[in-house]
This record gives C-alpha cells, sequence and structure tokens, in this order.
C-alpha cells in the first residue's frame, strides 16, 4: 500500500518542490488501485464512526512531503477554518507513507479531553494580513493551544490515524535527515453543501 502511493512522489520531475506540487493531490482521481485503498472498508467503517454515519464520501486525498532537513513548520490550525461546506461533517484518514516522528515534522493534535471547547467550534484565527508575513493563510493565535492537550504523532510506516475537522493540529519542520511523507484522505457524509464565500476563503488545508 505505501509503496504504492510513494510511486506518485518518484514519478515527479528531478527538482520538483515535493512539499507544494499539486501533482500529489487527487491521486485517487488517477489510480483505480488508489482509490481501492481510499475506500477500504475499514478506512470507511472509521470516517463514518468519527462522524456518526454509516457511509461516506471521498472530499480530498494528498500526498504530503516534508524533505530531509527543511525547516517548514505547519502552525497550530483547524481544518474547519478552511472548507466552507454545510454541515461542516469531514474526518481525515492520515496514512504514515515513512516512519513518523517529532523529529522529522510528525503531527501535533489536541485531544478533546484536553481542550473540550474545541469540539464542533473553530477558534480565533489570524489572517496572514495581521500578522505581518506569514507564510500561512490563517492559523490559531498563539497562546490558545494548553501544552498538556498536545498529543504528538509517532507511526511506523504504514499504520495512521483519523482526526476531526475541528481537531487542532500542526506539525513542526523536518530538521532529520529523514524524509517525512504521508497520504491523507478526506471522507464526508452524504449530502454536504459548498456555501457562499469570499474569493480568498476555500484554500487547502495543510497537515
Amino acid at each position: 500500500m505505501t509503496d504504492l502511493l510513494l510511486a506518485e512522489v518518484n514519478k515527479l520531475p528531478t527538482g520538483t518542490t515535493v512539499a507544494t506540487s499539486g501533482a500529489l493531490s487527487a491521486a485517487h482521481l488517477k489510480s483505480s488501485e488508489i482509490l481501492a485503498v481510499a475506500r477500504l472498508p475499514s478506512v470507511v467503517a472509521m470516517a463514518g464512526q468519527l462522524l456518526g454515519v454509516d457511509d461516506v464520501d471521498i472530499f480530498t486525498t494528498r500526498i504530503l512531503c516534508k524533505p530531509p532537513r527543511v525547516g517548514v513548520e505547519v502552525p497550530w490550525h483547524q481544518d474547519s477554518a478552511y472548507w466552507p461546506l454545510q454541515p461542516l461533517s469531514v474526518a481525515s484518514f492520515w496514512l504514515a507513507l515513512d516512519d513518523v516522528t517529532p523529529d522529522n515534522g510528525g503531527m501535533r493534535m489536541v485531544n478533546f479531553t484536553g481542550m473540550p471547547e474545541v469540539r464542533g467550534s473553530n477558534l480565533e484565527m489570524v489572517k496572514e494580513e495581521e500578522d505581518g508575513g506569514s507564510n500561512f493563510f490563517q492559523h490559531i493565535r498563539g497562546g490558545v493551544i494548553r501544552q498538556e492537550a498536545i498529543v504528538a504523532h509517532r507511526l511506523r510506516r504504514g499504520e495512521s490515524s483519523f482526526h476531526d475537522s475541528y481537531i487542532p493540529h500542526s506539525s513542526p519542520p523536518n530538521l532529520s535527515p529523514d524524509r517525512r511523507c504521508a497520504w491523507i484522505v478526506r471522507c464526508h457524509q452524504h449530502n454536504l453543501f459548498l456555501i457562499s464565500i469570499s474569493s480568498d476563503m476555500f484554500r487547502e488545508a495543510p497537515s
């Protein structure tokens, strides 16, 4: 399974900026084998359990890579702040394509037990024009995330996690000699609608 997805990374031309390559988006639309992985009964069942529904549709998929020794941090954010959907019922399946540790840019997540107020709610966000040059579209204000609520990702290649769209998460820069690639499948309940948005609101949420 991981070899199938990493083949998409290996297809990229030499010199491609892997972390931002659009070629790694929506691989499930280009390969029936990758689509079959996204539709595995275990994936559908877990996403459905998180969303409280019996079946789900695929919203987006993307291979996310942090090359070795690339100092790019993804600040704290909620995917729910990026998606103008009604109802906002999205769960993400995050599959490690490499071993994932805090040293190579593994995700940090907040659990609902540690910060119950984030369940079903968006925290106050800072947009890039407000904080004087952030390279991120919008993120949670500093000091809001409680340290005791943070859980660091440690996954072996082939292991996975799921998270709700309201779960705050971030990832540190990969300063290690090891690549960190993952595949994310975002699932939503049936009968979801795109609501009216401003021109700068709808951008794909990173992880």
